[in-house]
């Protein structure tokens, strides 16, 4: 006797769900698979009224591709539940968002974002976000904030909902930073954050020196710090941000290849992206600090104009 033997194979298989489109800057679209979306930027700390924004790019999606035909089918996103989780290195601060130059503070669910219809296929119907991470200022020193490439600024939570049969989605977007940048919340000042310039006049290029001590060529510049929170007593330091000489790492780097800059302090010299430690009583401090121009060892500086640029900025130790 024969016997007939069936086999039932079960196929099994999952939908990827996708919940938009996204890109930066009118750049190649990211899919939104998994309803996530990493994000990299090049990220600036715009300053504006009592905070800094983290923007400088600008953020599009749009409606999610292959959904229900028709020109009537929309999504829309809205802020979700807990819409903001800053990155690692703003643990502490005071952060929120920035929706359509609307502060929120803390960042609420809820919130109308973007409302994307169908518009079919090809390089269409993108929708700005306008919606940026801020940092609230204050008034006393606090520490500088240095971004890398590949940091997490942050991420931002979205609740995206439709007009058709696709399912919502929680649509959760990672802003990278696809660039190095420093920046601080602090509006204490140095020298009421008016430029500091340091004029040396006509110079003979004999009669500088090798060495940032022993060049005569020198000015001396009275730096005063002040806070706006009075009462503010408090250690802080002045970090010396700028480029470095190519003949030395220690001086400020000019236009003339075989002339640098020097910074000392009290007879100590400090390099670019170094910093020297002062203090601030009752919300005011000042120092006298040293530029000293140098020349290349062995050099001759060719004769002409030259000029440097750098920061100063006030931090906690």
């Amino acid at each position: 006797m024969k016997y007939l033997i069936a086999m039932l194979f079960m196929l099994c298989g999952a939908q990827v769900s996708m919940a938009g489109q996204c890109r930066v800057n009118s750049g190649p679209l990211v899919d939104v698979y998994d309803n996530s979306v990493h994000i990299y930027a090049n990220v600036q700390a715009i300053p504006g009224s009592g905070k800094i924004v983290l923007g400088g790019y600008q953020l599009e999606c749009r409606y999610t591709p292959h959904g229900p035909a028709g020109e009537s089918a929309t999504d829309y996103w809205r802020t979700n539940l807990y819409p903001l989780v800053p990155g690692p290195k703003f643990s502490g601060y005071r952060m929120g968002l920035s929706i359509r130059n609307v502060d929120y503070l803390p960042a609420v669910s809820g919130i109308h974002v973007a409302t994307m219809k169908n518009t079919g296929s090809g390089n269409r119907g993108w929708v700005d976000l306008n919606t940026y991470m801020f940092l609230r200022t204050v008034g006393v020193p606090v520490h500088l904030i240095n971004i890398r490439a590949g940091d997490l600024i942050g991420t931002m939570y979205f609740r995206q909902t439709n007009n058709t049969s696709n399912p919502p989605a929680d649509v959760k977007v990672y802003i990278l930073a696809n660039n190095d940048f420093y920046f601080h919340i602090s509006t204490c000042t140095i020298n009421g954050d008016m430029p500091i310039v340091v004029d040396f006049d006509e110079v003979d290029p004999v009669t500088i020196g090798e060495s940032p001590v022993g060049s005569p060529v020198q000015k001396t510049i009275n730096l005063m710090y002040s806070c706006p929170d009075p009462g503010i007593t408090s250690a802080i330091t002045i970090t010396l941000k700028g480029s470095p000489a190519s003949f030395s790492s220690n001086l400020l780097r000019t236009s003339n290849p075989d002339i640098g800059v020097g910074l000392l302090r009290a007879g100590v010299g400090v390099a670019p992206e170094a910093s020297f430690r002062s203090a601030i009583y009752n919300s005011v401090g000042s120092d006298n600090v040293m530029f000293s121009l140098v020349r290349k060892p062995g050099s001759f500086p060719a004769a002409g104009f030259f000029a440097a640029s750098a920061t100063l900025i006030m931090g906690l130790p």
